[in-house]
């Protein structure tokens, strides 16, 4: 406490509070899907003469993903580059992820490729969205060729096994098995024990 006054005395640490605080409340916003406060939001921080970061348009993004208006978020991603910044790894693994979620497979592996022409790698919740993406569709042999990906450049986690498990379906035991059989020789009992 004996620090807050000082805080407030330097322009910079206040300006640093406000976009902390309104960053806050921005994740608030993608978590519940309230986009119209999210722009409110937006509006407010660009009306207080802070100047958004890439974060600040991003978190505006998820939060159209979340409400399921795919387009809403693409729009903003335009508003960022518009602003002059570029769509960074954070950004495409976030599209991508709504993509995938949203069932439109097509286009999330458009932007993987667009991501990784970029020189970027998709991180483990991305390549996770693709294979239960694949998995809701019963695609065991895309689900497959992602888990491969989730071998080559991450941990695997449980959640990746289970969907590649679900994308055997009933017909299909014998994957299901070797694909159980490849978890527990892979992920150790104690990230197990988190589940």
């Amino acid at each position: 406490l004996t620090l807050l006054p000082m805080c407030f005395n330097d322009p910079h640490r206040v300006d640093r509070l406000r976009r902390v605080a309104l960053s806050i409340c921005l994740k608030g916003c993608a978590r519940a899907g309230n986009t119209n406060l999210a722009v409110q939001i937006f509006d407010r921080i660009v009306k207080m003469g802070i100047k958004p970061i890439p974060k600040t348009y991003t978190r505006i993004m998820e939060t159209y993903f979340r409400s399921g208006d795919i387009e809403g978020g693409i729009k903003w991603e335009r508003k960022m580059k518009k602003a002059g910044f570029a769509s960074d790894q954070p950004t495409s693994n976030i599209v991508i992820r709504a993509y995938a979620k949203l069932g439109n497979i097509t286009r999330a592996e458009e932007r993987m490729k667009e991501m990784t022409a970029r020189g970027h790698q998709a991180d483990s919740r991305t390549v996770g969205s693709m294979i239960n993406a694949y998995a809701s569709n019963r695609n065991l042999s895309r689900a497959e060729y992602w888990m491969q990906k989730v071998f080559r450049d991450h941990d695997p986690l449980p959640a990746h096994f289970s969907a590649v498990v679900r994308a055997c379906g009933s017909e299909n035991d014998a994957k299901a098995q070797f694909w159980l059989d490849k978890m527990s020789e892979t992920i150790r009992v104690d990230s197990l024990e988190k589940i």
